[in-house]
């Protein structure tokens, strides 16, 4: 789930410009919260399907969840030890000094860009179709 906000401190778009600048945050990447306790006013503005059409940030075409195992060379796959790419995933070592990371994720362009701009230093073992 992700959440669009919009920071009331920035000066309303100037003339000419489009928009809000407005932001887009993962909810499973939040820690805490805290209740500020000031008042909001929805954007007479903004409207969440206008946002998605128009800004194209949500092009991630989901598919079902599959079972994602990915072979990395060398430390191309440490940054998922921090981040894991699901609530499952597991990580083990494998003879060809090669590092496994298997995990049930939701196929989309999204993980497909992260996939290839990941290059030679990933092997995807499992789904055999495309991912």
């Amino acid at each position: 789930m992700y959440m669009v906000a919009q920071d009331p401190r920035h000066a309303p778009p100037r003339k000419g410009e489009m928009e809000w600048p407005r932001a887009l945050y993962r909810l499973d990447r939040i820690r805490s919260v805290s209740e500020s306790s000031e008042a909001f006013t929805y954007p007479e503005d903004f409207t969440l399907r206008k946002y998605i059409e128009t800004q194209q940030v949500f092009d991630f075409l989901p598919e079902p969840p599959v079972r994602l195992e990915l072979a990395f060379e060398g430390t191309a796959g440490n940054q998922l030890r921090e981040s894991p790419m699901s609530k499952d995933q597991e990580i083990e070592a494998l003879p060809d000094d090669r590092v496994k990371v298997s995990g049930t994720v939701t196929p989309s362009l999204k993980l497909r860009w992260w996939l290839r701009a990941l290059g030679a230093g990933v092997e995807i073992l499992a789904p055999q179709t495309r991912t």
